[in-house]
Formats: structure tokens, C-alpha cells, sequence
């Protein structure tokens, strides 16, 4: 799935461990940022960045907040983690499953203002039935 943002960005979104190992491990380029539910199954998601580019702290509490929804925690308060796709190893005969070597984390609270208005500054908005 691809989530398109009114101002250029798109995330990558996986829903299956097949849809998860393409994202990750097939579209994603080394400097792409990737975010997961920490400890917890859920869709890969996948910022893609030019070279040289940084995502700005809004785009990671955006792309964050996507993962937090398509994960077994929706609509609750969960740590994500994120990280370079250079720092991502695929883990042998686990399909859809990531190595991560380097990573940092963001905790995010999908009813808190500050993660709405990340969403709305790319025109996304979620509901329970995305």
C-alpha cells in the first residue's frame, strides 16, 4: 500500500509478511527510514528519502503513527522503533521478520494532538476502518 502525502513524501506500507519482505527488503534503499511496533507484529513502513535528504521530526511521527495503526496495538499508546534500511538484515527462512542492528524509538499516542496534527500536515487522517 502506498499512503501518498499532499506534499511529495509517500510511505510504503506492508500488510502481510510477503507485503512486509517486499517493502523492506526489495523497494527500500539504504537511507529509506523504516518503522515497526517494538515489540509486536505489524506492517513494515517505509519513508523513502533522496540522497542527502532528512525527515523532518513531523514525517516521523507521521510514518510512526502508520505503523502504530497497522499493528496489533491500533489506536493504543505504543513505542515504535525506526531506523535506516542499511541497518536491516532479513532474518533467515522468517519471511517478512528484520534484524535490526541500530535503532532509535518514538512513542506515540494516536488521540494526542501532536500526532494528529504530524498526520493532517500530509493530508493523512486515520479511522478505524482504514
Amino acid at each position: 500500500r502506498r499512503f501518498d502525502l499532499s506534499d511529495g513524501p509517500l510511505f510504503l506500507l506492508g500488510r502481510t509478511a510477503l507485503g512486509n519482505q517486499a517493502v523492506t527488503f526489495r523497494l527500500a534503499r539504504g537511507r529509506d527510514l523504516w518503522f515497526h511496533l517494538r515489540d509486536g507484529p505489524g506492517s513494515h513502513v517505509v519513508l523513502p528519502l533522496e540522497r542527502g535528504e532528512a525527515a523532518s521530526d513531523d514525517l516521523i511521527l507521521a510514518g510512526a503513527a502508520l505503523a502504530l495503526h497497522y499493528s496489533s496495538l491500533r489506536g493504543e499508546r505504543a513505542e515504535v522503533r525506526f531506523a535506516f534500511r542499511a541497518d536491516l538484515d532479513a532474518v533467515p527462512g522468517q519471511l517478512g521478520k528484520a534484524l535490526v542492528r541500530k535503532e532509535r524509538t518514538v512513542f506515540v499516542d494516536p488521540r494526542a494532538g501532536a500526532t494528529k496534527e504530524a498526520l493532517a500536515a500530509f493530508g493523512l487522517q486515520l479511522t478505524s476502518s482504514d
